[in-house]
This record gives structure tokens, sequence and C-alpha cells, in this order.
């Protein structure tokens, strides 16, 4: 027979490990369903983020594509507005390029009005003799060897006035002095006054012509 203090010590013993027992499956339990509720409170935010980014999802997309639009029409308005400045800018440009050409014709019918009066004219140079730097100016003259004695060089010299007065002439004619100007009588052969001499640009004798009558003139100075 087992004595009493055995049976109380196996009775102590078999109590001690079925409290033992209960703590640990205590501790499963409790350790289970703490997992269970993080498992389940971890779905369920999920699960309301799913939900929520199901729900403001389009309205993000829709505002995007309102930003981007927006943005779309800005640039398209800042393009359009470079366009017309671009468009101004050149149209300015052509504008004063018309204008710049358009003066530089007017200055070139100018000075080409200005250069056919200017060697179109009718000189009295009898008062003092021809300059060598007239004679070689580079462009073709005509000489009048006029004598103010002489009857024939007065009416030579009203027709050539004439010819000056109704109309433009190519070529310049100066009146010279027959009794002071002994050189240029000696280097073109003048015998007699009322004599005309065309010349080049270097002063060289083109043609020469004595007593001329209208239609001389015409020929040596132009119609």
């Amino acid at each position: 027979m087992l004595q009493p203090k055995k049976v109380c010590g196996l009775t102590l013993l078999l109590a001690f490990y079925h409290f033992h027992f209960f703590m640990i499956m205590s501790h499963k339990f409790l350790s289970g369903l703490t997992a269970g509720v993080m498992a389940f409170s971890a779905s369920s935010a999920l699960a309301m983020s799913m939900e929520t980014t199901s729900v403001t999802s389009p309205t993000e997309t829709t505002m995007m594509k309102k930003d981007e639009a927006k943005m779309t029409r800005q640039q398209k308005r800042k393009d359009m507005i470079m366009k017309r400045k671009a468009a101004m800018q050149a149209k300015k440009e052509a504008m004063m390029q018309k204008k710049t050409d358009a003066m530089m014709k007017k200055d070139t019918m100018m000075e080409k009005k200005e250069a056919i009066k200017m060697s179109g004219t009718y000189i009295d140079a009898t008062s003092t003799l021809l300059a060598d730097s007239v004679l070689n100016d580079g462009k073709m003259k005509v000489l009048f060897f006029h004598a103010s004695w002489c009857p024939g060089c007065k009416a030579t010299d009203a027709k050539i006035t004439s010819m000056y007065t109704n109309g433009t002439k190519a070529l310049a004619t100066y009146k010279i002095n027959y009794d002071t100007e002994s050189m240029l009588k000696q280097k073109y052969g003048i015998t007699m006054q009322d004599t005309l001499v065309k010349v080049d640009g270097t002063g060289t004798m083109i043609s020469k012509v004595a007593a001329p009558k209208e239609a001389d003139l015409k020929s040596l100075i132009g119609m």
C-alpha cells in the first residue's frame, strides 16, 4: 500500500503537471488568438485600403487628365504667341528691308539723275583756261572754241543753249575761249573759231567739226 505521504506527493505532482499543461495550452491559445486578431486587422486594413484606392483612383486620374489638358492648352497658347511674335518680327524686318531697298533705289535714281545732270550741262569756261582735270575726268565731252567777236560763234552758242534747255543731254559741252586756249588749239589742230571737238575721258580727240550745222550739233552733243 502507498503511504499517505506518497499519495499526497503524487497528487501534488499530478496537479502541477495539469497546471503546467493548462498554462502551456493557454499560452498557445492566446498566441493563436493574438495572431488571428492581427491577421484579421491586417486583412481589414488591406481591404479598406483597396476599397479607398478603388474609390479615389478615378478622381485622381480625372484630375491628372485635367492638369495635363491644362498644361497642353497653356503650351499651345505659348507656341501660338511665339509664332505670332515671330511672324510680326519677320513682317517688320521685311517692311524695313523693303523701305531700305526703296531708299537705295531712290538714291541710285537720284545719283543717276545727278550724274546725267552734271554730265549733260552746257558750261561757260571762257573766263579761265580749261583745267587738265576736266579733260581727264573720265567722261566724254565736247569742247566749243568760241570767240566773242565771231557772229557764227554767237549763232552756234544760241543753238547749243536751246538744245540743253529743251532736253537733258548725255554729254557736257564746255564753251572755251578761242583767243586764250593756245595749247588746246595746238593739241587739237584748231585753225578757226566756231569749232567743236568731241573728246573721250582722257582728253583724246574723237571727232571735230568747224562752223557746225544743226545736224552736226545733234550728232556731237545728242538729241
